[in-house]
């Protein structure tokens, strides 16, 4: 049996052969065993179509199941050490172990994450370079004149994690919740500040947002980061800001800052007495960071779908769903067709968000 595969997968090498010496003895009138020439190529060619029809799935098959074999680069577009970036080598871990291949993150910071999310828009479409991506992603794609196309160089594989922002103040500035502060800021108009961790960040559109739909004027004041911001609004140089969880729950644990109110639709297990910002009576306010895996537009449908099952069984670990939840990240694991719809609607939110109230990024 294994000699009848072995002949079988050498023959289209086979009549190739046949058929170059065939044609190459070929003229007019010319007969070989009895056969017109001519008349034995048009049948020689039917037949060598049908076996490449035939043979082609089976080579096709063999092709898919080789990926990977060797080491992946999956590139995280911020320093290492943060919140995501630990959630990024998290997965690699789990990832490495399902697909047999090791995963190296690699961490590529600068330029709002559009240094590393270059690198990969550039990759050859084979599937060993990944980028893990969060919510910049979608600001840089709408609103960033980039060297290259996000949107259309990135294929959407995966949306791993999204979670809240927890909105924070000290408590010197004597508000308790999210009623309060909008009361407090509009007795006090052009005044009060909210920090965030850059201009197009997520802190920052959260802020703009909460002053449109709460009718109140917050200063924008942006930091490098957010442990900048969170420091100076422990120490009451800024009033208030849209912090994770992970940053922010062992000061509210301690009482050195007040929740506010949460960003998400829904409260957060771990900080039930807190609010969200829908239940102050701003309802249809609903923003929140995320995480999610892209590769280079043009990569095969095959080594996506192995890359989504991977992020799928990757994320069903229990120990890992344990450890997101206590950090406030609410665990997806989606389809590429269900990402790439997420990030359109992303695109277009922030893209009419930056527009109304005129925000404009450094390029």
């Amino acid at each position: 049996m294994v000699h009848f595969f072995n002949s079988f997968y050498l023959l289209p090498f086979i009549s190739i052969l046949v058929y170059i010496k065939i044609t190459s003895m070929s003229k007019d009138n010319e007969t070989l065993c009895g056969f017109s020439i001519n008349r034995f190529n048009t049948f020689f060619e039917l037949s060598l179509l049908f076996a490449c029809m035939v043979l082609n799935p089976v080579s096709a098959a063999f092709a898919q199941g080789s990926y990977p074999s060797h080491a992946i680069q999956m590139v995280v577009p911020f320093s290492a050490g943060g919140g995501a970036d630990e959630t990024a080598r998290e997965l690699a871990r789990r990832m490495s172990v399902i697909l047999g291949q090791t995963i190296v993150v690699d961490n590529r910071p600068g330029a709002g994450n559009s240094v590393g999310e270059a690198i990969v828009a550039r990759a050859p479409a084979d599937g060993y370079t990944l980028l893990y991506d969060t919510s910049p992603f979608a600001v840089n794609a709408s609103l960033r004149k980039l060297p290259f196309n996000l949107r259309a160089d990135l294929q959407p594989v995966s949306l791993v994690v999204t979670a809240p922002m927890i909105l924070v103040a000290a408590p010197s500035l004597q508000v308790k919740n999210l009623s309060e502060l909008i009361d407090y800021v509009k007795q006090r108009p052009g005044q009060i500040s909210f920090a965030s961790a850059g201009v197009g960040s997520a802190a920052h559109f959260a802020g703009e947002t909460l002053n449109a739909m709460a009718g109140i004027d917050m200063l924008h004041i942006p930091y490098k980061g957010g442990t900048g911001a969170i420091t100076d609004v422990l120490g009451g140089r800024v009033a208030v800001y849209f912090a994770s969880p992970l940053s922010s729950a062992a000061y509210i644990n301690s009482g050195r800052l007040n929740g506010l109110a949460v960003s998400s639709p829904n409260r957060l297990a771990e900080f039930p007495s807190i609010a969200t910002v829908a239940e102050h009576g701003l309802a249809g306010f609903d923003i929140q960071t995320w995480h999610g895996v892209f590769v280079p537009q043009g990569t095969p449908i095959y080594i996506i779908e192995k890359l989504t099952q991977a992020i799928q069984l990757a994320m069903s670990d229990q120990a890992l769903k344990d450890r997101l939840r206590k950090q406030g990240y609410t665990l997806i694991g989606n389809t590429p067709k269900e990402f790439s719809v997420f990030i359109d609607e992303e695109i277009s939110r922030w893209a009419s968000m930056a527009k109304s109230r005129n925000i404009l990024l450094d390029q």
